[in-house]
């Protein structure tokens, strides 16, 4: 089971998509290492899949943003 974390996290560094994740890990990989960097997302991975196992929510991968305009 510890491996699938991890391979899903490789998967997330080695994409094309941009992703709020994605910009964490690398910058975590310039300051600590990639091993490092790699792991910890798997660990943001597991945290959040537990998460929304647990509360029953859906993941959205960029959520909607609401913006206010002044009129």
């Amino acid at each position: 089971m510890r491996r699938l974390p991890v391979q899903a996290a490789h998967s997330c560094l080695l994409t094309k998509a941009d992703s709020e994740l994605k910009s964490w890990a690398l910058a975590l990989a310039e300051r600590k290492g990639k091993g490092k960097a790699v792991v910890a997302l798997a660990r943001k991975l597991a945290v959040l899949m537990h998460h929304l196992w647990v509360t029953g929510e859906v993941f959205q991968a960029s959520p909607k943003r609401e913006t206010t305009q002044a009129a």
